[in-house]
């Protein structure tokens, strides 16, 4: 029989389907950021729709916006309003410490509804130290003293590890910070100088020490080295838990800056971007504040740092962060976003210090990146190649610990993805708002945002991004003083879904000032929907239609391309008896994106039999572009491998077929294959090779060729049964990659040859990998089965969460069966199983959610065997 691969392509105009992975909340037209408050060393904590900021000497501040604060207390003294009077209520803390004050504080609430309050008070020029514990009903207090947990400080006394005392090795007890890990257990971590960043476990019940730890483990620091503030919060999105402290001296002349390191583990220990190992990092025997031995090391998010003002700006003016630092970081349960709040002063301010808060994500490569802007109300969201290009104010943050802050050049990124100007390089836009940047032989990875500039009270087009070194960059593009009608970039796309799925339309436009946003149905306002998402939150066929959206400021308007929804049923799932004949699966196209590292695509295959089967494997990239395809890979590179218990073995590679022509054609012809063309330049070309396999298990990694001038885009993997009616035969296909929406979702071709039918399983799994190790899974995967029916593309089965199917005890049956790994219970992977007559079908998996991640495509024969 012949195969025709063309026959997939037939169906890809009907399958690029659109949906961002994240929304954008619609841009104020200028945010409030009216109201600052004082307080040193903020600790964050939520109650209610109300953020709370603890810090020294008893300083308070509260915000609903984490932008506008309302100072509650400024001092320790009497009428404080979370300790009527805190010198006489915790006297014995600052009599141990020859001190009348207090530092940097945490609360957290227990179990029990109260509120934790942990104190410290500290002599100054020596680690003599208390820390204690506070407790109260309500978060502000009034809080009632509980007791003084940990001394530092005695000279020629035993400390609590039962030696005498030694601050080289022994930690100052402040600057407490408390969380529960991801098992419920309670830890502590804290420190300042001296001996370094220790950590302790808490009782969970009553907060207070569990017995016979000492000071704990430490975590970093040593021999007075300037580190101090630790905070520690784990991310759900990596699986990782972040360390982050403070390097440096707190005053505007101290260098005061914020560092990271990460650990699978809440008690470390705690590595960097290096890989180096932080419970190493300290200061040289010997030595006090010894900043060369520590500067290095550690991720360094920001230090001091000012944007100067470019002519033709709409203002000149600029407020630089001068010693920012004492972090805690706030994870929005709901939405899923960062943020960084911190103390800094200012350029040309002294001493003057405030509250800042700003966003932060998580790259490519798992490490924070933090906004160069303060928060403003944003959401990251899409980014399209065109806002990218112009002029930036380029800041690096390098690794020194210095108190000149580093003030910004300019830097342009062009159009064709080159940088120049005070640094140069390459940038590259990857997913939605993915960035990736080399300047000066470095590559740094971030993201790219759209922020508010306080100084320019504009706008604008923004990138952070972090090295391997631990450098961070900032960009902030040249503010406009010009106002500008609405431009649309990228409309919103066509979707085709089954029923019950979450659909999210978008626009991606510019506008100066910032535009308003009206989404329309079939001509007609939708209420309500006036930003520049629109959400379905599960859609009905009265869902379908035509939407646009128009984009208006005061200057003009646009309105976009109409964007069509189909809401397509298909039959409902029931028994599926084994199938009938000797249909057979004979060929198996997957098109995902193609990217470095484990963003790879990759597509695996069992073969059964005693015959050995030639296979040809093929892999395209900007040859997509005929097909309409955007945003291809230039030069896809293959690398078969067999699947052994012992470990992978590479059995062959390639980066351009036509090396293998004279393998490659004759089995082509012999398929009706269509024809490869020939490279255009020495820049491009499509993959392919031939390669006779006995049965046994192999996987195909297709990967970006180091030397194709696209490094993350859309690619396709062939694999064509050259034996088609052999004795061997292809029992099961698996693909895996990232997947996203619109062009990049993952499409999976496969067909069927023979008589009779093939009774097929179809799986699109991402929470299932979970059990693998796979953090950045894809959570919520909608798979949509599409076939030909009566000589037209037809949707022939869906699925969006296995564990509800009414297939679900068959599918359950047949995974020890088919040697399919189980799926979790009630997890939202998805499961077709279907019986397929001859022909061509395509798989489309997309993010339910509009949420992206990795994910396998399964296409099992489930004949029994």
């Amino acid at each position: 029989m012949t195969v025709h691969a063309s026959r997939f392509f037939a169906l890809l105009p009907l399958l690029l389907l659109g949906a961002p992975a994240l929304t954008r909340a619609q841009d104020a037209p200028a945010p409030s950021l009216t109201r600052n408050a004082s307080v040193h060393d903020p600790s964050i904590v939520r109650a209610g729709d109300t953020y709370y900021v603890f810090g020294s000497h008893f300083a308070a501040a509260s915000s609903t916006d984490l932008m506008n604060w309302t100072q509650i207390a400024t001092s320790p003294a009497v009428g404080n309003a979370l300790v009527n009077n805190p010198r006489e209520t915790f006297r014995d803390a600052l009599a141990w410490a020859n001190t009348d004050t207090f530092w940097a504080p945490d609360a957290i609430r227990l179990a029990d509804g109260r509120y934790y309050y942990y104190y410290c008070a500290c002599q100054g020029d020596a680690p003599r130290s208390a820390l204690g514990l506070a407790v109260a009903d309500s978060i502000t207090g009034p809080y009632a003293d509980a007791g003084i947990m940990l001394r530092s400080g005695m000279w020629g006394q035993a400390s609590p590890d039962g030696t005498v005392y030694d601050a080289t090795r022994h930690p100052n007890v402040v600057d407490p910070s408390v969380f529960f890990d991801q098992g419920g257990r309670l830890w502590m971590v804290y420190g300042s100088y001296s001996g370094g960043i220790f950590i302790l476990e808490l009782n969970p019940a009553d907060g207070r020490l569990l017995p016979n730890q000492g000071y704990g483990k430490k975590l970093i620091g040593g021999n007075h080295a300037r580190i101090e503030a630790p905070y520690i919060i784990y991310s759900p999105e990596t699986r990782y838990y972040y360390l982050f402290v403070s390097y440096g001296g707190l005053a505007a002349d101290g260098g005061y800056n914020m560092r990271v390191g990460r650990s699978r583990a809440p008690d470390g220990p705690y590595l960097d971007a290096s890989g180096r190992d932080l419970t190493t990092v300290a200061g040289a025997p010997g030595t006090l504040f010894d900043d060369a031995s520590i500067a290095p090391h550690g991720v360094k998010l920001m230090g001091g740092f000012q944007f100067l003002p470019i002519a033709g700006e709409p203002s000149s003016s600029t407020q630089g962060y001068v010693s920012p630092g004492h972090n805690s970081v706030y994870r929005h349960p709901d939405t899923g976003q960062y943020f960084l709040v911190f103390h800094t002063r200012f350029v040309g301010r002294g001493e003057q210090h405030e509250v800042r808060v700003h966003q932060l994500w998580f790259n490519s490569d798992g490490w924070p990146v933090v906004a160069p802007h303060r928060y403003a109300g944003e959401r990251i969201s899409r980014t399209v190649t065109a806002q990218i290009a112009g002029d930036y104010k380029l800041i690096n943050h390098g690794k020194a610990i210095t108190a000149t802050p580093n003030r910004s050049t300019v830097v342009t990124l062009a159009a064709d993805g080159s940088i120049s100007g005070a640094s140069s390089g390459q940038w590259q836009l990857a997913h939605d708002h993915d960035a990736t940047l080399t300047l000066g032989g470095s590559t740094y990875r971030g993201v790219f945002v759209r922020q508010w500039n306080e100084d320019q009270r504009v706008w604008v087009r923004a990138f952070t991004a972090v090295s391997s070194d631990g450098v961070t960059v900032w960009g902030s593009k040249v503010a406009s003083a010009a106002n500008s009608a609405p431009v649309i970039h990228a409309p919103p796309a066509s979707q085709t879904v089954a029923p019950s799925t979450a659909v999210t339309l978008s626009v991606v436009a510019d506008a100066q000032p910032a535009p308003t946003y009206q989404w329309r149905k079939d001509g007609v306002d939708l209420p309500g929907a006036t930003a520049s998402t629109y959400r379905i939150a599960s859609s009905t066929a009265a869902d379908a239609g035509n939407y646009t959206v128009v984009v208006r400021n005061s200057v003009g308007s646009a309105t976009s391309t109409p964007a069509t929804l189909t809401v397509a049923s298909a039959p409902p799932q029931t028994e599926v008896p084994n199938g009938t004949g000797d249909a057979r699966i004979v060929n198996l196209s997957t098109r995902g994106i193609v990217a470095p590292g484990e963003n790879a695509l990759i597509a695996g295959f069992v073969i059964s039999g005693a015959e050995p089967k030639p296979l040809l494997i093929l892999s395209a990239g900007q040859d997509l572009a005929k097909y309409g395809v955007t945003g291809a890979i230039g030069r896809p590179r293959i690398a078969l491998y067999e699947l052994r218990s012992t470990g992978n073995v590479l059995l062959a590679a390639n980066s351009d077929w036509s090396a293998n022509a004279a393998t490659i054609n004759p089995l082509r012809t012999a398929l009706g294959v269509r024809a490869f063309e020939a490279p255009t330049d020495s820049a491009h070309g499509d993959a392919g090779l031939v390669a006779t396999l006995p049965a046994g298990s192999y996987s195909v990694v297709v990967s970006p060729d180091p030397a194709s001038a696209n490094q993350n885009g859309v690619g396709l993997v062939e694999i064509f049964d050259g034996a088609p009616t052999g004795a061997s035969r292809l029992i099961n296909i698996s693909s895996r990659g990232r997947v996203e929406a619109g062009e990049r979702q993952m499409i999976v071709g496969v067909v069927i040859a023979g008589r009779g039918e093939q009774r097929t399983l179809l799986r699109g799994v991402g929470p299932g990998l979970s059990a693998f190790g796979v953090t950045s899974y894809l959570p919520d995967p909608s798979q949509v089965l599409r076939g030909t029916v009566d000589g037209a593309s037809a949707i022939i089965g869906t699925n969006n969460d296995w564990w509800n199917s009414s297939t679900r005890d068959q599918l359950r049956a047949l995974e020890p069966m088919l040697g399919a790994f189980p799926l979790l219970d009630d997890s939202r992977d998805s499961a077709v199983l279907m019986r397929l007559p001859p022909g061509a079908y395509t798989s489309v998996l997309s993010p339910a959610d509009g949420t992206a991640g990795i994910a396998i495509a399964e296409i099992y024969d489930a004949n029994t065997r």
